[in-house]
């Protein structure tokens, strides 16, 4: 039993799973070629990032893409540095982000293997949190086991959903994005 709890202390230790250069060539490819952004909207949320700094810049170029600006290098820094101190040199890292994905064609898989990072490290949560729930005394065996099927699918849920939005409002979206285009408000 001691081995056990040794062995579940080591992975417990472990860093959590994480796609550093994935997450990067992702934001590369969105600087590349932005017309990537909608597909990888469906598959990979800010929150999907292990790192900060990217998670953040992900942010940035969704809200940039979603007002119906370019992401584009220069509009990037700009959202980036809004109100914020410069703790982060943002032109070192979006320069990183380009250089490890000089073209876009991988933007997808980027996006998937990040959303899958993320999921697994959900997952390793998740069973962490059952683990504990097991520890001690366990008076009601019955609510430990629904309580650790909620949480496994919680993080399937996660897994499989895709954000939706009612037609109408996309279509109000989308009308408003081409009129401030047409007027030459957005590039």
């Amino acid at each position: 039993m001691s081995a056990t709890l040794d062995k579940a202390e080591e992975l417990i230790e472990r860093s959590p799973p994480h796609a550093q250069d994935a997450e990067r060539g992702l934001i590369g490819s969105l600087i590349v070629d932005p017309r990537c952004c909608d597909d990888v909207s469906l598959i990979v949320s800010a929150d999907d990032f292990y790192f900060e700094d990217y998670g953040r810049a992900f942010s940035a170029a969704m809200w940039l893409h979603e007002k119906g600006r370019r992401v584009e290098l220069a509009a990037l820094l700009k959202r980036l540095n809004e109100g914020r101190p410069a703790a982060t040199t943002w032109t070192e890292v979006l320069a990183e982000c380009i250089d490890g994905a000089p073209t876009a064609v991988n933007a997808t898989w980027y996006a998937e293997t990040v959303r899958d990072k993320a999921s697994l490290r959900q997952l390793r949560e998740v069973s962490i949190a059952n683990l504990q729930s097991t520890m001690g005394r366990v008076d009601d065996v019955s609510g430990v086991l629904t309580t650790a099927e909620t949480r496994m699918f919680t993080c399937l849920e996660r897994r499989v959903s895709v954000q939706v939005k009612n037609f109408g409002d996309v279509l109000i979206d989308a009308m408003s994005i081409i009129g401030a285009r047409k007027n030459g408000k957005a590039s």
